[in-house]
């Protein structure tokens, strides 16, 4: 069963056992990514703290980026904190600052402290807020060992450890453990590491890594077609990586749209049961029904493509709505000598027997 729930500038799509938060980013002038932009990080996590059952992110802008399950279940641990501490009113109830007798300039001074790791550092750079959180209470600890009976230091340090045991037993600062000593705030690297969505357009619905890992090396290189294969050595695995860039990564903005707007019209086609006994001719009814509408899209738009291109975006467009997506790129390869694809999609990779590699 697969149903959504629009709210503002996001969609909840509930598909299987999958919740999904798509989150609209078409009028917004920076790229969605949760990994290098703040902004971007604190918009999810305040949308995950409203939606704590979300397992899967993806963010729209022309292209889907799509955060797997363990990358959400990271934001979404930091959110549930963000939502207990502040919803329970913990972080915003002065008794748990301090004492009532207490000077109202030392009280303000903790709860501004708690304030700026609660409600902006979590939300914007959660190892930011552990690390700051941690010097905070190191700070405090020294203060305590000066004075013992100070009671009111106690309730403060009280609510800075409770903030510390939940932060860590969050995966985000397992993941992140070797790289937390002298962490500075602000530093995305970390996110980089840890955040790597895979980018699709949106009329696509295969997921691929956008770009190889890290240090790796490339073993060979070589085209099919418009589609570049490279073939690498990850060194984390005895397999190596067979990474495809197919023709709809390499086209402009404006074949973006024009496809995108061609797929909602296609779709309105749905192919009759008896043009599934001749594939090949639905295929190059699809095709020519294809061709004429991109060319008529372009006209309203004013963009010109030559017949070359045109005839690409029209196979791009058909390959993924009536076709086999990118599968039918990677049976191009003559070099592919056997293809296994496991469930779920998105979370198993595709695996392929090469010839030479």
């Amino acid at each position: 069963m697969v149903y959504t729930k629009k709210e503002g500038d996001y969609v909840l799509i509930k598909s299987g056992e999958d919740t999904v938060l798509k989150i609209d980013y078409v009028e917004k002038s920076h790229t969605p990514s949760i990994e290098s932009n703040p902004l971007v990080m604190m918009d999810v996590i305040d949308k995950l703290s409203e939606n704590p059952g979300a397992t899967l992110i993806t963010l729209y802008q022309r292209r889907n980026f799509n955060y797997n399950y363990e990358q959400t279940k990271m934001l979404r641990e930091f959110a549930n904190i963000y939502s207990y501490f502040v919803k329970s009113k913990k972080v915003t109830n002065i008794q748990n600052f301090g004492k009532a007798q207490d000077p109202q300039e030392l009280l303000a001074q903790r709860f501004e402290t708690v304030r700026y790791i609660m409600f902006t550092l979590l939300r914007t750079d959660p190892l930011g807020a552990f690390s700051e959180l941690k010097r905070t209470i190191r700070t405090e600890n020294i203060k305590q060992k000066r004075a013992p009976q100070d009671e009111s230091l106690k309730t403060y340090l009280k609510l800075l450890n409770s903030i510390m045991e939940e932060m860590e037993k969050t995966s985000l600062v397992f993941a992140a453990k070797d790289y937390l000593s002298g962490f500075q705030k602000g530093n995305r690297e970390v996110y980089q590491m840890l955040f790597k969505p895979h980018i699709s357009p949106d009329f696509m619905y295969t997921k691929l890594q956008a770009s190889p890992p890290k240090n790796s090396k490339q073993l060979a290189i070589y085209k099919v077609g418009n589609s570049d294969i490279s073939i690498y050595d990850t060194r984390e695995d005895v397999k190596n990586l067979y990474h495809i860039t197919p023709p709809e990564f390499k086209i402009s903005e404006d074949k973006y749209q024009i496809i995108e707007m061609a797929k909602s019209v296609l779709a309105e086609h749905k192919p009759k049961e008896e043009d599934f006994l001749d594939p090949e001719k639905m295929r190059e009814t699809f095709t020519n029904i294809g061709q004429d509408l991109i060319r008529d899209l372009a006209e309203q738009r004013q963009l010109t493509f030559t017949p070359e291109e045109i005839r690409e975006m029209s196979e791009i467009l058909v390959r993924n709505t009536v076709g086999f997506g990118i599968i039918e790129l990677i049976l191009q390869d003559p070099e592919i000598q056997d293809i296994t694809i496991n469930s779920p999609m998105g979370q198993v990779p595709i695996f392929v027997l090469h010839s030479t590699h």
